[in-house]
């Protein structure tokens, strides 16, 4: 019989990368309801965001609470037009503290710049706490019902110093898929 032909398949990885604060921060804060809130962080080259990652601590307040992440365009001082939302999240008071994801529906292309990320918060409180350190100025809120949806733009903010520990993950647009295995292939023997 003749020589069969076996090629080797080659496995694709998507670099992936992050932008925000990927560190547990030393101090606790409860959600409060029906509020958003950001955090202002560069992206430095463009790229596809798929989700937020929040770190999130039940307290002990029973039931749930729904959140959504929130992108918004950064107008040099503020958060200014609204750029994506992620699908809802429940987060229940039997959770675990840890790393949550807010996935986005469809990937969200960005060009390198500023954006301000963060959480808008449902009609219950107090059943989620995250974690932040004190950075001067790091983070605008404002009142926002969550049935409406985050406004677009941002609006009015209250500026304090929480950076809370949330961060996007993304691929960069300039990377190309990068080969899990770059041997060439093989000849396998006769059949």
């Amino acid at each position: 019989s003749a020589p069969a032909t076996s090629v080797q398949a080659i496995v694709v990885t998507q670099v992936t990368a992050t932008f925000g604060k990927t560190t547990i921060g030393a101090s606790p804060d409860t959600f409060v309801s029906e509020r958003k809130r950001v955090n202002r962080y560069a992206l430095a080259e463009p790229g596809t965001v798929t989700k937020l990652t929040v770190y999130l601590v039940p307290t002990a307040t029973s039931g749930s609470q729904v959140m959504k992440g929130i992108i918004y365009a950064d107008t040099g001082t503020a958060p200014g037009a609204l750029v994506a939302v992620t699908e809802q999240f429940t987060f229940k008071s039997t959770n675990v503290a840890g790393w949550y994801e807010l996935l986005f529906s469809a990937p969200v292309k960005l060009a390198a710049g500023n954006y301000w990320i963060g959480v808008m918060t449902g009609a219950t409180a107090g059943v989620a706490a995250f974690r932040w350190d004190s950075v001067a100025a790091s983070r605008d809120w404002n009142t926002n019902t969550f049935a409406s949806g985050p406004s677009n733009p941002f609006g009015t903010v209250t500026t304090d110093a929480e950076q809370t520990s949330l961060y996007a993950t993304y691929t960069p647009q300039s990377a190309p898929p990068v080969p899990a295995d770059t041997t060439p292939p093989t000849l396998s023997g006769t059949a």
